[in-house]
């Protein structure tokens, strides 16, 4: 984002803990220091905000069946508009690779927007949203994604819009598949703005969410090797156009095998290059060679497993003729 930045840009980063706030303040000071060395990031700014007291209230939420890789954290989206102090914000999960300048898209949008305005997303077949957009009355083909929003505060804050949200999670904690996303889309469902797509391009995992070694590395394997080109296919994703692309479900490039799972990793690796320190992306570069070997062996291991399928299907429809 800051690498890309052709204005003044403000920066704000919400963290769960306190203890968060002096390490990502040191790190980013870091960061911003790097970038202008090389001309990059000048007239940048940012402000690290504590989210904690926010988390005690999400810790109060009831129980539900959301997916597993996503945290509790997230529900800190509700709280945006409490946390900072501005009319309009442009907001970006952490999982992302900004790859242009935002001004374009806040410029279009921020002074005109009424709450919301964010992507679609394919999730309109999911039965849990099914059931959310039956029990509310609301459109079941309109569904967006939260890890890019343009964000109007003033109106948010007017609206009482996290006491909204955190009934909705209160009402329906079995149905929060995906967390604060549910919640946004049963409330702003006929009152969000849509943005082109260019704006949050996902790289889909080829490890499909598995989040056991077994299943993420076997099951994943065997993925690739039945779907031939499917790594290709994916690739076409994140296209020129794109300024956003969102790294989203697991595993993420920068974990041990996040590497081989994902089209787009190296485009992470590139942008990691250049704001780490040596030593600290050599550290990344390591856990990438690390997953390689894992990864190689779950293709060898799966590749088994095929030839092994299909002398059995051959064997049955031997039999059967």
């Amino acid at each position: 984002m800051l690498y890309h930045a052709k204005h003044p840009l403000r920066v704000y980063v919400v963290v769960p803990d306190e203890s968060d706030v002096a390490n990502i303040s040191r790190s980013l000071t870091q960061v911003l220091t790097k970038l202008n060395g090389i001309g990059r990031g000048a007239a940048c700014s940012f402000e690290v905000l504590n989210g904690a007291d926010y988390m005690d209230r999400i810790r109060s939420f009831p129980k539900n069946n959301s997916r597993r890789d996503l945290t509790s954290a997230a529900y800190l989206k509700f709280y945006i508009q409490k946390l900072i102090d501005e009319d309009a914000i442009l907001y970006v999960d952490v999982d992302v690779v900004v790859l242009g300048d935002l001004g374009e898209v806040a410029n279009k949008y921020l002074d005109s927007l009424e709450y919301i305005a964010a992507v679609g997303n394919s999730d309109t077949g999911q039965q849990h949203w099914r059931t959310l957009a039956s029990i509310h009355d609301l459109n079941p083909v309109s569904y967006f994604n939260t890890g890019v929003m343009l964000m109007n505060l003033r109106e948010l804050r007017e609206s009482r819009a996290d006491e909204l949200l955190e009934t909705v999670v209160k009402d329906h904690a079995e149905l929060m598949i995906h967390k604060d996303q549910d919640a946004f889309n049963v409330i702003f469902n006929r009152k969000h703005w849509p943005l082109d797509q260019k704006y949050n391009v996902h790289d889909f995992s080829l490890g499909l969410n598995y989040s056991g070694v077994f299943e993420r590395f076997i099951l994943g394997g065997l993925n690739i090797l039945s779907n031939g080109m499917l790594h290709e296919a994916l690739k076409e994703q994140v296209g020129p156009d794109t300024v956003v692309c969102h790294y989203s479900a697991q595993p993420k490039p920068w974990e041990p095998n996040g590497y081989y799972c994902r089209a787009h990793s190296d485009i992470w690796f590139r942008y990691a290059k250049i704001v780490l320190d040596p030593a600290e992306y050599a550290t990344f570069h390591s856990l990438r060679n690390i997953g390689s070997a894992f990864w190689f062996r779950a293709k060898q291991i799966g590749q088994l497993h095929i030839a092994a399928a299909r002398r059995l299907i051959g064997g049955v429809i031997r039999r059967s003729t």
